[in-house]
């Protein structure tokens, strides 16, 4: 046999009764987004309100998420997953009080989910249902408000009744983000634990239910910074106040690998090692930051840097949880889900396998061989994806500013602030920071074009792969308006680039009307003033640690004052802040 067979007997082989029990949980939200065409969407939610019509789900509809939801698992099966995360505890619960208007419409849901959660068991998947603390609607506060109940008497009792029900394997619960401004629907959520006390009252409540379910309790502790919760990222101190001496079998403390987002450049995250309760790395294979799988953005390098981290650490680790989820775009490329994402099924393929031990490389070999010949030369495949690897990291990332670790109130500043999904700020606040940071804005340049003339060599090396050039031809062109608007973000932009941006830029929108959209202008520092500048010199620090001037601007007066700043900088601020995530008011609470 060659090695390339060999590879591909491996990678259908199941895996061994050792390593049964280790969680390889993977998000079930792809297949609800069958047949949900047409303008932005939010990649980080069921589409519920999309998928339902006039209060009821469409017989065809269900039909088609049920067809996608059998071949998304099974495929996810046979590659080695083993458990499912679907979206969301709400929808899984009907209550009587419920208006009878909802109670029909759950009726539908609970037809559905009882479909996928039977294809799942037949394919010995375990089954987890994904939620907020907390979701509400007109009938949940108005219960609450007659009854006097609390949100964390609702939310039990509906956990309760989801575990019994539906049989369920365990909860995945976010405390430290909720629902997106866009986000509509029978149920919506609030960030509704806001401090370490209340979460860890969450979660001691939540903790029999699961233990007497024979479930598991998954606890992010992803955050995006609002209120005195907002730092369990990554604070110690949080955490303990969180989770100390809340330790058992039921309890899984789920992590992503960095102190932010899913970003490059971030070490993989301290708190892995601290404390004793049982870890789950999470990781993404459609990266939200990185092109959405619209074109190559292979992790394995960098995540087997991660598990290299953990394995020398001795962190105690119950498995990795793979997702797609995540981010705003119009761009529908989903692994296994209609027309598939290559770049996301190869990193669900590849993390997987270098979870489990493999090299990159390797994990690499054996993905051309579980598809055969579509790729021609393994090691050619390999060549190109090493360009691709290069490419994101210096085309996308401003690495002198990527490789800083710096702090602002309760988070960790992204590696990446001035490309949000497909959003390009290259002006105002976000110039500002940078050229605070970046004292080297002269190599930042020269990467920018380095990094095109790697897409350039994958372009190359494409048709001998048998790849098409599209996806290819989409980023070189996105990057070299990059490479350019890097110059204006910096402050080196010269008369020429700005006529080359003024030339390029409406052949780009002509071409791709739904692709990177530019937010560019001479004057890279309109509505940012001295008061903005000496704010930024302040607030940023260089460790965890809080100053004492951080935590006066904790306080309550001061962050009101530092909502007035945000909603006078609101030009400045990137276009994501308040058209698709929580607001910046709340990110400043």
């Amino acid at each position: 046999m060659t090695a390339q067979t060999i590879a591909g007997v491996a990678a259908r082989q199941p895996a061994s009764s050792a390593d049964a029990s280790e969680l390889r949980l993977f998000d079930g939200m792809a297949p609800f987004f069958t047949g949900v065409t047409g303008g932005e969407t939010n990649w980080s939610k069921t589409p519920f309100a999309r998928i339902e019509h006039r209060g009821r789900i469409p017989p065809g509809r269900i039909d088609a998420i049920v067809r996608a939801w059998e071949r998304y698992c099974r495929e996810m099966t046979r590659i080695g997953y083993n458990a499912v995360a679907v979206d969301d505890l709400a929808h899984l619960v009907s209550h009587p009080w419920y208006p009878e208007s909802l109670r029909r419409l759950l009726a539908d849901w609970h037809a559905l989910y009882a479909r996928l959660f039977a294809v799942a068991r037949r394919l010995g998947l375990r089954i987890f249902a994904a939620t907020d603390y907390c979701f509400f609607n007109e009938s949940i506060d108005g219960r609450l408000a007659e009854t006097g109940g609390s949100p964390l008497d609702f939310f039990a009792k509906t956990a309760e009744i989801a575990l019994r029900q539906h049989g369920l394997d365990g909860i995945v619960l976010r405390l430290g983000e909720s629902d997106g401004v866009d986000v509509a629907g029978a149920f919506t959520s609030r960030l509704t634990a806001r401090c370490s006390g209340e979460a860890r009252h969450v979660v001691a409540r939540l903790l029999p239910l699961c233990e007497r379910a024979r479930a598991t309790l998954i606890v992010r502790t992803w955050t995006l910074g609002a209120f005195p919760l907002g730092d369990l990222i990554w604070n110690p101190a949080t955490w303990d106040a969180v989770f100390g001496g809340l330790e058992s079998e039921a309890l899984v403390v789920s992590l992503k690998h960095g102190e932010a987002d899913f970003f490059r450049y971030l070490d993989v995250n301290p708190l892995f090692f601290h404390g004793r309760q049982r870890k789950l790395i999470e990781f993404q294979a459609r990266r939200e930051y990185e092109g959405m799988g619209e074109f190559p953005s292979f992790t394995g390098w960098m995540h087997a840097r991660h598990r290299g981290a953990l394995r020398a650490g001795g962190a105690t680790m119950a498995g990795c949880s793979v997702v797609q989820a995540g981010g705003w775009s119009p761009w529908p490329r989903l692994a296994f889900v209609e027309d598939g994402s290559l770049w996301s099924e190869l990193n669900l393929y590849a993390t997987l396998r270098i979870w489990r031990g493999e090299s990159p490389e390797d994990a690499v070999r054996a993905f051309c061989a579980d598809r055969g010949q579509s790729f021609g030369d393994p090691e050619t495949f390999l060549a190109f994806l090493r360009h691709a690897d290069r490419a994101i990291e210096l085309g996308l990332y401003i690495r002198e500013f990527a490789q800083r670790a710096l702090y602002f109130r309760r988070v960790r500043i992204p590696p990446l602030v001035w490309v949000s999904w497909r959003d390009v700020t290259a002006t105002g606040l976000v110039a500002l920071l940078h050229r605070h940071i970046v004292k080297d804005p002269a190599r930042a340049v020269a990467e920018g074009r380095e990094a095109v003339a790697d897409v350039e060599a994958m372009l190359a090396l494409a048709p001998s792969l048998g790849l098409p050039a599209g996806p290819l031809e989409f980023q070189r062109d996105t990057f070299r308006i990059l490479a350019l608007a890097r110059e204006a973000l910096l402050g080196v932009a010269t008369p020429e680039t700005w006529c080359e941006l003024g030339a390029l830029l409406p052949v780009y929108r002509s071409r791709y009307p739904e692709g990177y959209r530019f937010a560019l202008g001479p004057d890279s520092l309109a509505g940012a003033d001295g008061l903005t500048r000496l704010m930024l010199r302040l607030v940023l620090r260089r460790g965890h640690r809080y100053r004492l001037h951080d935590r006066l601007m904790l306080t309550r007066p001061v962050s009101r004052a530092k909502i007035w700043l945000s909603r006078r900088l609101a030009r400045s601020l990137p276009v994501f802040v308040n058209q698709h995530g929580m607001s910046a008011e709340v990110l400043l609470r």
